[in-house]
């Protein structure tokens, strides 16, 4: 979720998270109104970017309070282990 709403243009943001939070089927319209705010505001805060990153092929975050790992410049990242795990559930929902 994170990825796509900070790829997303911020006019779309709160609509994707409301519909993110809705389909989990486990809050009411108000505390959704609460969490769609709260994510938002979350997001604003630590300045949290993701984008492509061509030496990685993949999606990297960047931004003052990224608290992640999956940065351009740790190598140590396991970009391809989690590559694969992406694809193998890709591919277990997709059989369903």
């Amino acid at each position: 979720l994170l990825v796509a709403v900070s790829i997303a243009p911020h006019s779309k943001r709160k609509s994707i998270i409301a519909q993110a939070w809705q389909a989990t089927e486990l809050f009411s319209e108000h505390e959704i109104d609460e969490l769609v705010a709260e994510t938002c505001s979350w997001l604003d805060e630590r300045d949290l970017r993701w984008v492509q990153d061509a030496e990685h092929n993949d999606w990297v975050v960047e931004g003052e309070h990224m608290q992640s790992l999956r940065t351009a410049d740790n190598d140590d990242f396991p970009f391809k282990q989690l590559e694969d795990l992406c694809y193998q559930a890709r591919s277990c929902v997709a059989s369903r």
